[in-house]
């Protein structure tokens, strides 16, 4: 193998590796703060943020490292290893002093991913300390876990300032762009980072044991890298710069990535409401999305020029409609779906989802024009990927603020003002005034159609949605959110919940996706309503929801004491690709907390897989022990009710409903454990089906149902 080869194989290891550890620590947030899309998105632009933070000051880093070899002897090291990266010819010395510094480098990143992992421990300590001690609104909470997250995430920032300064040392090119090969390699990384978080996901791995395995992956390619026997030898053409740098080009490069990150996460939430994908399906398209772009820039990149200013303009124009029209039949096909056209949603989403090739390589085009001009105007690469970083980051705040508008309506706006600009920049770089007609005539007819096709979308999925709205990260069709097979309530179960509440009067807490979740009030007791979203409730669940910080589920269990009789949990179907968030044993043992000692729990879960009611059985019993499950068959799957502690409720005798023990219930099957934050994902449908689970329950309780 060759030593470029060795170069370019270290660069995507180490790359891929710390994406999948930022992935890792990013998903491990739900478990420090709390479990809702919101915390996951504040990760998000914590993550990239932090990254932009540590990168932007590497002049800093680079002097506390001289000092740090110098301390610990190593500065035959440091100093030959950074005198070789900034040579003109490589020879076989500086590429040997050149490679022992990038080892020294990914084991300095290892210890920063250690350190990462660890204060994120911190982090989740402090929020605990702060939850039992104070009472603040929502929008307080929400700066406390983003401060928290962002002081969590610099040290994994500072593993990618570190990663980013040895790939620079081993893969500098000639020119003026010498950092673009770097550049493309960490795109790719980007996508096989995203693919390596899906399978993981989908095998159920644990996030805790991804995160410690990537630092071993770290300091494994260092040591893999000082074996190397062979090293490179080239030349070097770096050329003066040709434009004076302009705050105006960083500022291009940050608003062009903060549009990428506002638009792939509202593609994936229009995904997750068309087809209910998980994290694991999330993450392979993002992957696809990462790999299409990493091509395009390559492709673009291998051009001898950079394309034209109105060639650039052309194309932002091409990729603003592209865009809208994307999302436009995105949402026609989530409005089909919700009003059961299902021949017509898959046309719609196989249209919009094959569209993603010739966007990602409009963009691509874009960002290798922008990278240049960057690099021509005599900026460095760290400066490039702080950046793209901060502009990110940027972006993931805008959607985090706006999340709540319908659908893509935030990426539509976005695609939409891209569109005008270019339009608008375009009329003035014609000289001509009869082209600066022609380009405001057409320009203005194209605005207005493709403005008319995304008001008509959002128009149509309001009015299938109905009585319901598409939120932050739940939809609720009008009977709530959906599961896989839409699983239907029991009756039976049902009223078994509203006697259940006649039985122990006080005040109750329920958490329901819809008003159809929400049991009957009796004489006597008081509830409390929530909602997992506030932002997808709709106006009949809206009604009842507590003013407040109460009314949102996540808010509610933060900062109380023990205060209600007795919780109803009912926020989704179990099947829903979210339904981890809701039906974990961190989330319910922080929702039974504020039970008094002894006061009835109640889950009502809804599966069209077996194995995820036996997940949440084994849940409930770790966290309030035994008690009684009363399961009925219904269209599409299961409904079940879980009441406990023993002696808090009294068993059901009514007919439909099959009666278990909590304990025997869980003992029936040992292979499905309880569903946790650190390991949440998994394949379904790997337990026992309908059949065998119905069987089992008819012999627990003497009878077959």
């Amino acid at each position: 193998m060759s030593p470029a080869r060795i170069d370019r194989i270290f660069v995507f290891w180490v790359a891929a590796t710390l994406m999948v550890h930022a992935a890792a620590m990013v998903m491990l947030c739900s478990r420090a703060f709390d479990a809702s899309a919101t915390t996951t998105l504040i990760g998000v632009s914590a993550m990239l943020l932090a990254v932009a933070l540590a990168v932007g000051l590497p002049g800093r880093m680079v002097r506390a490292a001289q000092w740090v070899a110098l301390r610990l002897g190593l500065r035959r090291i440091v100093v030959p290893g950074l005198a070789a990266a900034a040579a003109t010819r490589v020879g076989p010395e500086e590429a040997r002093a050149m490679s022992h510094l990038a080892a020294t480098l990914a084991f300095v990143a290892a210890g920063f991913g250690l350190l990462g992992a660890l204060a994120l421990q911190g982090a989740s300590a402090v929020m605990r300390l702060l939850e039992h001690g104070f009472i603040y609104p929502g929008w307080v909470w929400g700066l406390i876990t983003f401060a928290l997250a962002l002081t969590a995430m610099l040290p994994m920032g500072l593993g990618v300032s570190v990663a980013l300064l040895s790939h620079a040392v081993l893969r500098r090119g000639s020119g003026r762009d010498v950092y673009a090969g770097v550049f493309r390699e960490w795109v790719w990384s980007a996508a096989a980072g995203f693919a390596v978080l899906a399978v993981l996901w989908w095998s159920g791995a644990n996030l805790l044991y991804v995160g410690f395995g990537s630092v071993v992956s770290l300091a494994g390619a260092g040591a893999a890298l000082t074996q190397r026997k062979r090293t490179a030898v080239r030349l070097r053409r770096p050329l003066s710069p040709v434009a004076a740098p302009s705050p105006l080009r960083r500022l291009a490069v940050a608003a062009c990535w903060a549009a990428v990150a506002v638009v792939l996460l509202s593609q994936i939430r229009l995904l997750e409401a068309l087809t209910g994908a998980c994290v694991g399906g999330k993450s392979a398209w993002l992957a696809v999305s990462m790999a299409m772009l990493a091509a395009a820039i390559g492709r673009s990149d291998a051009r001898s020029h950079a394309p034209s200013v109105r060639q650039l303009l052309a194309a932002c124009i091409v990729l603003g409609a592209g865009l809208l029209m994307q999302f436009s039949l995105l949402m026609a096909a989530v409005a089909a779906r919700v009003g059961g056209s299902v021949s017509l949603a898959v046309v719609a989403g196989l249209t919009a989802l094959a569209a993603q090739a010739p966007l990602a390589a409009g963009a691509g085009m874009i960002i290798s024009a922008h990278r240049r001009r960057f690099a021509s105007a005599g900026r460095q690469g760290r400066q490039y990927i702080s950046t793209v970083a901060g502009g990110a980051g940027a972006g993931a705040v805008g959607y985090l603020l706006f999340a709540p508008s319908p659908g893509g309506m935030l990426a539509a706006a976005t695609a939409l003002l891209l569109c005008a600009g270019a339009v608008v920049a375009l009329i003035g770089n014609t000289r001509r005034p009869v082209e600066q007609v022609r380009w405001a005539v057409w320009g203005g007819v194209l605005l207005l159609g493709l403005t008319t096709a995304v008001v008509a979308a959002v128009h149509e999925l309001r009015t299938e949605l109905g009585r319901g709205t598409i939120g932050a990260w739940l939809m609720d069709e009008g009977d709530g959110p959906r599961g896989v097979a839409g699983v239907a309530r029991s009756p039976a179960v049902t009223a078994e919940l509203d006697a259940l509440l006649r039985q122990s009067r006080g005040r109750w807490w329920v958490v329901a996706g819809s008003a159809a979740d929400v049991p009957d009030q009796p004489w006597g007791v008081s509830m409390s309503v929530s909602a997992p979203d506030v932002s997808a409730a709709g106006a009949e669940l809206r009604q009842r929801l507590s003013s407040g910080a109460e009314g949102g589920w996540f808010q509610a269990m933060r900062g109380h004491p023990p205060q209600y009789d007795g919780l109803v949990l009912s926020p989704m179907p179990a099947d829903h690709g979210g339904a981890w968030r809701c039906y974990s044993v961190e989330t319910l043992s922080r929702s039974v907390r504020l039970v008094h000692p002894g006061g009835v729990v109640a889950v009502r879960v809804r599966s069209s897989d077996a194995r995820v009611l036996l997940r949440v059985v084994h849940g409930f019993a770790g966290v309030v022990g035994d008690g009684w499950v009363a399961v009925a068959a219904t269209d599409g799957g299961l409904d079940a009710l879980i009441v406990g502690p023993p002696g808090a409720a009294e068993p059901p005798r009514r007919q439909g409903l099959t009666l278990v023990s909590v304990h025997d219930l869980s003992e029936a099957d040992g292979r499905a454990g309880p569903v946790r934050l650190i390991a949440p994902g998994g394949i379904r449908l790997r337990g026992r089906g309908h059949d065998e689970l119905l069987d089992t329950l008819g012999e627990l309780a003497g009878e077959r149902p």
